[in-house]
């Protein structure tokens, strides 16, 4: 993944999820879609990127929506936005947004440490 900055605390990047890549396997057969689970893989080490703290994980999820499925082939952006709650416990903010053609297809809220 490569990072572009948008602003002072706020990141995107880029995404063509080809048709062969193993988050479409078995999910569903016969009718592939992007699972949530791998738009917060992709959050998740997008913040770490971002940060330059590659042992980061994840601690909660308080909001989380999935508006539209993402298919095999498609191009998708994912933008976030990261605020460092805490100096004493590395706790990370991140709120994020993944948009495909301008139309948004997902979002939430989590929190990293």
């Amino acid at each position: 993944m490569k990072i572009k900055e948008v602003g002072k605390n706020s990141f995107s990047t880029d995404l063509s999820l080809s048709s062969d890549s193993p988050w479409f396997d078995g999910h569903f057969p016969q009718k592939p879609i992007l699972p949530a689970l791998a738009i917060i893989y992709i959050v998740l080490n997008l913040v770490r990127l971002s940060t330059k703290k590659p042992n980061l994980h994840l601690k909660t999820i308080p909001k989380s929506r999935i508006r539209s499925l993402v298919l095999p082939g498609q191009h998708i952006e994912v933008r976030c936005e990261i605020t460092h709650e805490s100096e004493k416990n590395s706790l990370y903010s991140v709120k994020f947004e993944i948009n495909r053609q301008g139309e948004r297809v997902g979002d939430g809220r989590m929190e990293v440490g």
